[in-house]
């Protein structure tokens, strides 16, 4: 960390006021050193010649996250191309519907799926 870099505190991380104006509750655009509110152009703070303004993304890097039903039923949906893909392995569990052999795979969230092997079937199934 350099000298001119403050390392905010838990509260200060999560201020709403940090990136959002208090006036419209709107995402602060910064112009220079000037912090202006989107919506009726006040200025918000002005940054000094010293300071330095850094945004940080972080996404989530963790199994037990949530990922959006959307998602999920899109990957699901794709999966069924994995069907006769030889690249994801064979094994014993078999499908409730055909009852051929599948292959499995893990979703979005790391949970394991199941993708039957029989092309005319491709059901997609949890254990």
């Amino acid at each position: 960390m350099t000298a001119e870099m403050k390392e905010l505190t838990p509260q200060e991380a999560y201020d709403s006021n940090l990136f959002t104006s208090s006036c419209c509750h709107q995402f602060i655009i910064h112009e220079g050193p000037n912090c202006i509110c989107p919506q009726c152009h006040r200025l918000i703070t002005q940054l000094d010649d010293n300071e330095s303004l850094t945004v940080i993304v972080k996404f989530n890097n963790e199994h037990e996250n949530n990922i959006s039903a959307d998602i999920q039923k899109s990957f699901k949906t794709k999966a069924k191309r994995f069907s006769t893909d030889p690249t994801y392995e064979l094994c014993a569990v078999k499908c409730p519907k055909c009852k051929s052999l599948s292959r499995y795979a893990r979703d979005p969230q790391g949970n394991m799926i199941f993708i039957c092997s029989n092309a005319k079937c491709r059901n997609v199934f949890n254990n």
